[in-house]
C-alpha cells in the first residue's frame, strides 16, 4: 500500500451516526442544516418516507431557500454502486456540502436480501453481507468533500447483566450491529427528555446510562439540542453570525 500525504481538508468534514428508535426525529434532523448549505439525500425506498422535512424540501424546489435540496431514491442494493459513484463525481462533490443516508438500517436489509438471493448458504451470505456493508461505510466515510450522515433505527436489548438494558443499532447480524459505532467520527443518539410535562428531543453525544454514543471531535457536550447546524458550527469551528436586531418602531410624529 502507498504511503500518502495528509489530506487537510478532511479536517473540514466529519461523517456521523444518527441513532434513535422510530419517531425519535431522526430524519427531521435533516432540516435543522445551515440554510445556506447544500444537501443530496438518498432516502431508501423502504424507509416511510420525508414527509418531516417536507418544509425544507418544497422550500429548495421553490428556490426560497439559499443552497439546493435534492433527494434520490434507492431501491435496491445494485442501486448503492450508483450513488457511490455520483458521488465521487466532480459535478456532485463542488455541488454539495451534505450527505445523507436515511437510512443505514434500511440499506442493511437490502444488502442482505440481495447475498441471500446470490449465496444459499445462510451463514455465506451473512458473511458476505457483513463485509459489504462495511466497505460501503468506510467508502461513504472517506469522501473528505461532504459531511456524510446516515440516520439508523436503534431499539432496547439485554446487556451483559440481563437487568441492564443498552441501545443498539437495528442491523441484521450481531457482527455489523456492533462494529458500526467504530467506523463513524461522531455518533449521536436523539431521545426525548421530559422537563415537567413538556417533553423536548434532546442528542446524546457519548456512551451514557445505556445510549451509544461516540465524539472524536471532543467539542461536543454530552447533551445537544437537536440542531445540526449549532453541533457542525463546534466540531469544525464555524463562526455563527448573529442574526440581526430587529429595528425599534419609529415613534409617529
Amino acid at each position: 500500500m502507498a504511503i500518502e500525504k495528509f489530506n487537510f481538508e478532511s479536517l473540514n468534514r466529519f461523517s456521523a451516526l444518527i441513532l434513535g428508535e422510530s419517531g425519535a426525529g431522526k430524519t427531521t434532523l435533516i432540516s435543522t442544516i445551515p440554510e445556506n448549505q447544500s444537501a443530496l439525500i438518498f432516502s431508501v425506498k423502504k424507509e416511510s418516507g420525508l414527509m418531516s422535512v417536507k418544509d425544507m424540501l418544497e422550500a429548495a424546489r421553490d428556490g426560497k431557500r439559499q443552497a439546493p435540496v435534492e433527494v434520490r431514491t434507492i431501491e435496491t442494493w445494485a442501486d448503492m454502486n450508483g450513488a457511490m459513484k455520483m458521488l465521487e463525481d466532480k459535478r456532485c462533490r463542488d455541488k454539495y456540502d451534505w450527505v445523507f443516508f436515511d437510512s443505514l438500517t434500511a440499506i442493511g436489509d437490502s444488502c442482505l436480501e440481495y447475498m441471500q438471493s446470490m449465496y444459499k448458504h445462510g451463514l455465506e451470505a451473512f458473511g458476505r453481507f457483513s463485509e459489504a456493508m462495511e466497505r460501503f461505510i468506510i467508502r461513504a466515510r472517506d469522501m473528505t468533500d461532504y459531511i456524510m450522515v446516515f440516520t439508523c433505527l436503534a431499539k432496547l436489548i439485554d446487556g451483559m447483566d440481563k437487568e441492564e438494558k443498552r441501545y443498539a443499532p437495528v442491523l441484521p447480524g450481531q457482527k455489523l450491529s456492533d462494529k458500526v459505532v467504530s467506523l463513524f467520527d461522531e455518533v449521536m443518539f436523539i431521545t426525548s427528555k421530559v422537563n415537567g410535562k413538556n417533553p423536548s428531543r434532546v442528542i446524546i453525544t457519548d456512551s451514557y446510562e445505556g445510549y451509544p454514543g461516540k465524539t472524536r471531535s471532543r467539542k461536543l457536550e454530552y447533551f445537544e439540542e437537536p440542531d445540526l447546524t449549532v453541533i457542525a458550527g463546534k466540531i469544525l469551528g464555524w463562526k455563527a453570525e448573529a442574526p440581526a436586531e430587529a429595528e425599534e418602531p419609529k415613534e409617529k410624529k
